[in-house]
């Protein structure tokens, strides 16, 4: 979409059914995850191909609902919905590492805050909550 919000430009069919939490990292690579087939892709902003970047069933992930990018990691913050998860990706290796389990009953969306803090969206209670980057705990 345009600035003006007049345009809107088709870039193609994904090729993954399911993509949902885009986001781009600090070296602009399109990013997002696949809730169908739990895997993490890059996707060409241009055109819309996408590119398998990581399985993520070998983590347990299975909900996954969201994406966002942390400038202050550089790494990139999944959530998955089902288990309450929160997870931190490595897109140089495609590692994940587990910041925590979520103090809310259906999270659906992350972002980052500031160095450190997260806030998540729980759709159960229409609440955000602040939470820790580092170990997912719920902030005052």
């Amino acid at each position: 979409v345009e600035p003006s919000g007049v345009a809107v430009t088709f870039l193609g069919a994904l090729a993954y059914p399911d993509v949902r939490g885009l986001a781009f990292t600090g070296n602009g690579v399109l990013y997002g995850v696949d809730r169908a087939s739990r895997s993490l892709v890059a996707i060409n902003p241009v055109n819309g191909t996408c590119v398998l970047r990581a399985d993520l069933t070998a983590y347990g992930l299975t909900d996954l609902q969201d994406l966002a990018w942390d400038v202050h990691t550089q790494r990139l913050i999944a959530v998955d919905a089902a288990q309450r998860r929160l997870v931190a990706i490595d897109p140089t290796d495609n590692s994940v590492q587990e910041i925590g389990v979520l103090d809310a009953t259906d999270v659906r969306a992350v972002q980052v805050e500031g160095p450190g803090v997260l806030v998540v969206l729980d759709r159960a209670t229409d609440q955000l909550i602040r939470v820790d980057r580092f170990t997912g705990a719920t902030l005052p």
